[in-house]
């Protein structure tokens, strides 16, 4: 062959994997002996199952709960902590175990339970958009959309980036909302609901305005949509005296400050205005009625999306190494979903990477979608009152949320 021919196909062949983007790299290997052995299985109630599945190479001891979608007593549900959330100054958190025992005591059955959401640790506030039993709980701390569990008013699973955007109409005009149950800061409008464990009082500042509606709607069960709403009383007043929530299941507490103050301040009694919110990317018929965040859709429509998740949703710091984990996944046809405890940090099992929990649950159970959950000390994951997976920790962190599944 011609030395200047050659040359130049060395050249070319070094530009091509020069570059080569990182996102096209393959990431992980089907290394021979590389094997997930099911050690133990526990049928649950409902078609649900409980699997011990250990791999001894590296070596990794791991729990998964198979919930039976098919089984319509099955129901996902997402549980806030003390049915509140953190705000403010007000610090709000508790264990998957608590959680539990405090719907068992209610008198609802409990199948089985993970813990959720990133969180900030010292307050409890969660990262992402939180929704239960229609109503937005939070939309969270980080700026950024985050992946998310979201599941309509027929039980259906969805996971995807949970990017809530939320507006105020009064008559013609929009404003948007800033947040839910947030701080009311500078020219912010702010929607404050049930989910306030601060006696159903704003707590916001006296140097705004704001306004007691209730829902209008009938048979309201859902997020992505429009409502309407009476306006009850207007406090206009700047002094110390708090507008509150007489009745929490119709009621919020629209709060505005600045611009925000000068758009609502113009309401009367009886006056009607509308919320909308809606999801980007998510069909407005499909009727959103919980919704719990993570940090990391790695598996998404069969795929190893380990790598691009984190480029969309931008780097935990530790989603290359080893560490307990917990997630959640389901199958292409919806009819099986996944909660999932990985044990790390011991001898026994060493955690695993983001990249390594996709390889597993596609190949282990050939998981369609998948989402990473808060873990370390967080990872929890019980059935009934049973702690399943030893905890790094030895005991159970208090955390923002969880999401239970029900027996109906």
């Amino acid at each position: 062959m011609n030395k200047h021919l050659l040359y130049y196909l060395l050249i070319l062949v070094s530009v091509l994997f020069t570059n080569c983007k990182e996102e096209d790299k393959l990431y992980i290997t089907d290394e021979p002996g590389y094997t997930f052995e099911t050690v133990e299985t526990t049928d649950l109630s409902n078609g649900c199952k409980l699997y011990h599945i250990q791999e001894e190479k590296t070596p990794w001891n791991i729990n998964v709960i198979e919930i039976d979608l098919t089984n319509p007593k099955n129901k996902l549900e997402v549980s806030l902590a003390n049915e509140a959330v953190a705000w403010g100054t007000v610090v709000n958190k508790e264990s998957l175990a608590h959680a539990i025992e405090r719907r068992i005591t209610q008198g609802e059955d409990i199948v089985a339970g993970i813990n959720g959401d990133f969180f900030d640790m010292a307050t409890g506030m969660q990262f992402v958009t939180t929704v239960h039993n229609g109503q937005v709980g939070s939309t969270g701390i980080t700026p950024k959309p985050h992946s998310a569990l979201m599941v309509d008013d027929q039980g259906v699973p969805y996971i995807g980036i949970a990017d809530l955007h939320s507006s105020l109409l009064i008559g013609n005009k929009e404003r948007v909302i800033n947040s839910y149950n947030g701080s009311r800061l500078a020219n912010y409008l702010v929607v404050y609901n049930s989910f306030l464990n601060n006696g159903n009082i704003s707590g916001a500042n006296p140097w705004g305005c704001e306004v007691l509606v209730e829902l209008v709607d009938n048979g309201f069960v859902g997020v992505n949509k429009v409502h309407e709403y009476k306006v009850l009383e207007v406090d206009n007043v700047m002094d110390n005296v708090r507008t509150t929530i007489t009745d929490p299941s119709t009621q919020l507490i629209l709060s505005g400050h600045g611009t925000a103050r000068e758009f609502i301040m113009n309401l009367v009694p009886n006056d009607i205005v509308k919320i909308e919110n809606s999801f980007s990317g998510f069909a407005n018929d499909i009727n959103v009625k919980e919704v719990i965040g993570g940090w990391a859709q790695f598996v998404k429509e069969g795929v190893n999306n380990s790598i691009q998740s984190i480029v969309l949703e931008g780097t935990m710091g530790h989603e290359k190494q080893r560490h307990p984990r917990s997630c959640i996944g389901l199958n292409q046809d919806k009819t099986k979903f996944y909660m999932v405890a990985i044990e790390g940090r011991s001898d026994i099992s060493k955690g695993m990477s983001l990249n390594e929990m996709a390889y597993f649950m596609m190949k282990k159970f050939n998981v369609w979608d998948a989402l990473n959950f808060d873990g370390g000390g967080s990872s929890t994951l019980m059935y009934d009152d049973v702690t399943v997976n030893e905890l790094s920790g030895g005991s159970q962190r208090a955390t923002a949320n969880s999401l239970l599944v029900l027996s109906k």
